[in-house]
C-alpha cells in the first residue's frame, strides 16, 4: 500500500512545473508537504483558497449565500432566477437585432 501511495505521490510532483500560474494550498497542507516544497522550490505563486477567490473575484459583483441551514437551495433558487433572466435578455438583444437590421 505505502508503495501505491508513493507511487501516487510522486506523480502529483512531476506534474508541479513552472508552467502552473498559481498553486491553490489546501488548508490543511503542512509545511513538510513535498508537493508544496516543489512548488516553493520552483518560485510559483502559492495562495490560501480565501486568498485566490478574493483575487478572482475582485471588481466582480458577488453574491454571497451564508448561514447554517438552507445554502445549496437558496443558492439553486438563485441561479434558476438568473437563467431566466439571461434567456429574457437573449431574447430582448435578438429582438432589438432584428429591429435594427429589419
Amino acid at each position: 500500500m505505502q508503495e501505491l501511495v508513493q507511487k501516487i505521490l510522486d506523480g502529483l510532483r512531476k506534474k508541479i512545473t513552472t508552467d502552473i500560474d498559481v498553486v491553490i494550498l489546501g488548508m490543511h497542507a503542512k509545511k513538510e508537504n513535498p508537493e508544496l516544497a516543489k512548488a516553493l522550490d520552483l518560485d510559483l505563486k502559492v495562495v490560501s483558497y480565501p486568498e485566490f477567490i478574493a483575487s478572482q473575484s475582485i471588481n466582480k459583483q458577488r453574491i454571497v449565500i451564508a448561514g447554517s441551514h438552507g445554502k445549496t437551495t437558496t443558492t439553486s433558487i438563485i441561479l434558476h432566477i438568473l437563467k431566466k433572466l439571461v434567456c429574457l435578455l437573449i431574447i430582448w438583444l435578438v429582438r432589438i437585432l432584428k429591429a435594427l437590421t429589419g
